[in-house]
């Protein structure tokens, strides 16, 4: 039920991304949950997305822009 109302209710997440230099700009790759212990990437930042129906829309710019914090096995 609980995923359900989630997919359902039009939300607001912050999710955090990493991001790789292309020329002399930051792309986004990925989320930092999908990081494998081991990859590198050049760095990593927040984004305010908009989520509904189970599809997701970043809203407005990056925040908190920083170097990439490696995965670490435990």
């Amino acid at each position: 039920m609980k995923k359900w109302l989630h997919i359902l209710l039009p939300h607001w997440e912050t999710d955090t991304v990493v991001l790789q230099t292309v020329g002399d700009e930051l792309h986004i790759v990925c989320s930092y949950h999908d990081v494998d212990p081991g990859e590198v990437f050049d760095g990593m930042c927040e984004l305010k997305i908009f989520t509904w129906l189970n599809c997701a829309c970043p809203f407005g710019g990056p925040i908190n822009v920083r170097s990439f914090e490696p995965k670490v096995n435990a």
